[in-house]
């Protein structure tokens, strides 16, 4: 994959060295811990098993996060490169 993205002349721009645990919990959720170099750690929890539709899905993930005294308010889609990218600059 490596070799097709340099001939598509992609460029590397971050190199993400991180440590990641899976959990699965409740035959439903995967749980990942993971410990990002230079970041220090993170958790993201993801629906495996939809059972209904994807807005009580997504209520569901929000109320299984807070019963594991989670903030809410530091919910972030951004991504480790950004954290990484904007640590540099």
């Amino acid at each position: 994959m490596e070799k097709i993205l340099q001939a598509l002349q992609f460029e590397v721009i971050a190199i993400v060295n991180k440590t990641r645990l899976i959990y699965m919990y409740q035959d439903k959720y995967e749980i990942s811990l993971d410990y990002v170099k230079e970041l220090g750690y993170f958790i993201e929890i993801e629906v495996k098993k939809y059972d209904k539709d994807i807005l009580y899905e997504y209520d569901d993930l929000l109320k299984l996060a807070r019963s594991f005294a989670l903030d809410l308010d530091k919910i972030d889609k951004r991504g480790h490169p950004y954290y990484l990218l904007k640590r540099k600059n």
